[in-house]
């Protein structure tokens, strides 16, 4: 079999995997969520007390602070479920949504031709909208125009749970561009499916390493 041949099936078996897959991770969703968190809690929002009350919201991000819905319709939740939420569920978005979580900044390529965006790409929105990208850089600027200046109380706290979800799902992509498989075009799957294809089984020592610590 020739180099052109292994490329292609590796190709498909990475495209049949994602069609066939509930998901396909690049950390844990749980661990994407407690470092966006984490992240959260070392930020200005935390060690600038007035930063929040200046916008009219409590000064807390638990659950001492202001509580919104998310875009899946919970209600009451804090600033920090919020963020979690984002940056979990970026992941679980849709079947093709891993395709949009690699960059190789040496080449700018994504993980296949043709198919998704680069990380940056649906991320920021900064190169053009993205059809089905409601959850960018680009998205969350208008969320927090919207949460500051919308006339109606009950369209302001709608954007600022937007405003705060969407910051995980960002915090996701800079996650995963902090991972050496995804800004290398490397398959890391690790699924059962995966091990009846010798090209496309390949567990990530790193993220393991991250999961279990």
């Amino acid at each position: 079999m020739n180099y052109r041949t292994c490329k292609i099936l590796r190709l498909c078996t990475i495209i049949f995997g994602l069609m066939f897959a509930n998901s396909t991770y690049s950390y844990e969703p749980d661990t994407h969520s407690k470092l966006s968190i984490e992240a959260l809690n070392r930020s200005v929002l935390v060690f600038s007390s007035d930063k929040l009350s200046r916008y009219g919201l409590k000064s807390a991000i638990d659950a001492s602070g202001s509580r919104f819905r998310n875009s899946k319709g919970s209600e009451n939740q804090t600033i920090e479920a919020l963020v979690g939420f984002g940056a979990d569920w970026e992941d679980n978005r849709g079947f093709m949504q891993a395709t949009r979580h690699f960059y190789n900044p040496v080449d700018g390529k994504k993980l296949l031709p043709g198919v998704g965006e680069t990380s940056p790409d649906w991320a920021l929105e900064d190169n053009g909208l993205k059809s089905g990208q409601d959850f960018s850089y680009r998205s969350m600027r208008l969320h927090f125009l919207r949460a500051l200046n919308s006339p109606a109380k009950s369209e302001r706290d709608a954007a600022w749970g937007l405003t705060f979800q969407t910051m995980g799902h960002v915090l996701h992509h800079l996650q995963d561009m902090a991972q050496p498989q995804h800004v290398r075009g490397d398959v890391h799957c690790d699924k059962a499916f995966c091990k009846a294809f010798s090209s496309a089984y390949s567990p990530s020592v790193y993220e393991y390493r991250i999961d279990t610590n």
